[in-house]
């Protein structure tokens, strides 16, 4: 096993918050915090100062670029991470990416707002189209996708999908309850960045 693994990051919001404390957790290796970008440079800074990055970069392509960095984290916004993940694993990088996956982000022509205007069987169209481009490129890389999404790996969620595989059964009912105050993130009201409305963004965590 690798003993230093060498981490690029990519955002400097809550969920950057939330991966870095879930680091300091980690045992028997060694994580070395080499690089960090944020959608402006005083963003990617105040990061680096807050959780130890020896530099800041100005894209996710640098990162790319750096034979140095094993995992890329992203916790940029939604709209990022379509393109993020695929480039990073093109990349033969290890990836990891903060939830929601993917959402409808809105077409080039689609009159707005587009949570009213377009039709959620078009949207549920183009979302499951970005998850199988997404799907085809972790097949053919070999670097890891990692979904940060904790409620997956719970025990009584990995229970249930035990028993659904093996007795091949068909969801009949899934419900799911959470209080929120609200987004910390600055775009979690832009349709555009977030790919969907309130369903999608909080949503994301009981589902």
């Amino acid at each position: 096993m690798k003993k230093i693994v060498t981490i690029g990051m990519v955002g400097n919001g809550r969920a950057t918050e939330l991966h870095m404390e879930a680091y300091s957790y980690v045992r028997g290796v060694t994580l070395r915090y080499k690089s960090i970008t944020s959608a402006h440079s005083e963003t990617a800074k105040r990061g680096q100062e807050r959780y130890g990055y020896e530099q800041t970069v100005s894209s996710i392509d640098e990162m790319c670029a750096d034979p140095e960095i094993d995992v890329i984290d992203i916790c940029s916004p939604p709209y990022t991470h379509d393109e993020y993940v695929i480039k990073a694993l093109e990349a033969g990088k290890y990836v990891i990416c903060e939830k929601p996956l993917s959402g409808f982000f809105g077409r080039g022509g689609d009159a707005q707002p587009v949570g009213k205007t377009v039709s959620k069987a078009e949207m549920y169209a183009e979302v499951m189209k970005n998850l199988d481009r997404i799907n085809e490129v972790v097949k053919r890389h070999p670097g890891k996708f990692m979904y940060a999404e904790n409620f997956i790996y719970a025990p009584a969620i990995q229970k249930a999908a035990e028993i659904i595989r093996k007795k091949k059964s068909r969801i009949l009912c899934m419900k799911g309850e959470e209080s929120l105050k609200g987004s910390s993130s600055p775009v979690a009201g832009e349709w555009s960045k977030t790919g969907g409305g309130t369903f999608t963004r909080t949503g994301s965590h009981p589902l």
